[in-house]
């Protein structure tokens, strides 16, 4: 007699099954940025529209919304407005709005819902669930996580803790609380620290810049360092530069950047010290994104020296005098005196001179004097 399996995850059949259906909830809502001629870390808005929030957007087909001005003032980097890109309402919505965030500016391991309390107003809330289990009640969990800086971060009050994935609300900044995602019965379980988001690994050349100019002198060579994406996912990443110096001549890209595996990145300086006092100017170049050891500062350092003086040009001191009238020549005519050539070497070098008098010639270095005849 043939008696059937139950479906349960002991049954090979039944494992298929609920890795099908998995793929088919964590692929449901998938879109590209690309399909809208986007790509990932762009900013967007339907501005015409009931709903003129800006969003960014991630490669998983996810978005988040930036709560208030105040805090997409915290990302200068990305442009402001005039970077945001005017879109249609139906290619807002087909990305999905995600409330998961991790401050990864401080390395920061947990993942936090939000919770909106009012107009522009939420709270952030750990999500205290095992990293295992959030995959389990979302196969798409880890991809809906954006990373947010410290400023952000610190700006929102905490909540209370959620106990499970499901409990993280609908993330909007409509007025009022949003109405949370019903909680289904379980069997509890430990709740343990939560699995960490994945982490890649950049290995950078070099860990700082230096430049030496001498002012009047020609302009230091540009220089320029390589990191690698040593993990084997890409990492997105950002770059900034600590109160931008005029003398320091970067145009990097403010926008979201990404570094696939394996592949090197090059990351240019130059400088243009015009204008510069002598001293030492400094600034630092820093690099935030989904990396071990992020934020990775570059210490920019550039020293201006003085012009030399200049080498002053070897004089030498000629005087030709008259002797008085008792060393007159009895030989020559009335009128007709000893004249005496005295050269002085008034600098450090040693010159040689040469001089031709009423016929007569010489070479000599160092001081000395000659007596010539001749008219007064």
């Amino acid at each position: 007699m043939n008696k059937h399996l139950p479906l349960s995850v002991s049954s090979p059949f039944a494992l298929i099954i609920f890795a099908l259906l998995m793929l088919s909830t964590s692929t449901a809502h998938a879109v590209k940025p690309q399909d809208y001629n986007l790509k990932e870390g762009d900013l967007i808005s339907a501005v015409f529209s009931d709903d003129p929030d800006v969003y960014i957007i991630n490669d998983y087909g996810y978005k988040r919304l930036f709560l208030n001005p105040e805090i997409f003032k915290f990302y200068s980097h990305l442009g402001g407005f005039a970077s945001v890109k005017i879109v249609t309402p139906e290619i807002r919505d087909a990305f999905v709005t995600s409330g998961l965030f991790r401050d990864c500016e401080n390395n920061d391991q947990k993942v936090y819902g939000i919770q909106t309390t009012g107009e522009d107003v939420a709270t952030l809330n750990w999500v205290n669930t095992p990293g295992a289990q959030a995959v389990t009640d979302d196969p798409d969990f880890f991809k809906k996580v954006f990373c947010i800086n410290n400023k952000e971060f610190s700006w929102y009050p905490r909540g209370s803790e959620f106990r499970s994935v499901r409990e993280v609300p609908n993330y909007s900044r409509r007025r009022g609380t949003p109405t949370p995602t019903p909680v289904f019965t379980a069997t509890p379980t430990p709740y343990l620290t939560p699995v960490p988001t994945p982490i890649g690994s950049l290995s950078f050349s070099q860990s700082a810049f230096g430049f030496s100019y001498t002012q009047g002198g020609n302009l230091p060579a540009n220089q320029r360092l390589t990191f690698t994406n040593t993990s084997s996912t890409p990492i997105n990443y950002s770059i900034s530069v600590n109160n931008q110096p005029a003398w320091l001549n970067t145009g990097y890209a403010t926008s979201q950047l990404t570094a696939y595996p394996n592949q090197p990145v090059g990351l240019g300086a130059a400088i243009n010290p015009t204008g510069l006092n002598p001293g030492t100017y400094t600034t630092t170049i820093t690099i935030i994104g989904g990396f071990a050891g992020s934020p990775f500062n570059i210490p920019v350092t550039l020293t201006v020296v003085a012009a030399p003086s200049p080498t002053p040009t070897p004089t030498l001191s000629i005087t030709i005098s008259n002797t008085t009238d008792w060393l007159r020549n009895p030989t020559f005519l009335a009128g007709d005196y000893y004249h005496i050539l005295t050269v002085t070497n008034t600098s450090n070098k040693t010159l040689k001179s040469c001089y031709t008098f009423n016929g007569s010639s010489g070479c000599d270095t160092g001081n000395y004097s000659t007596n010539f005849y001749g008219t007064r």
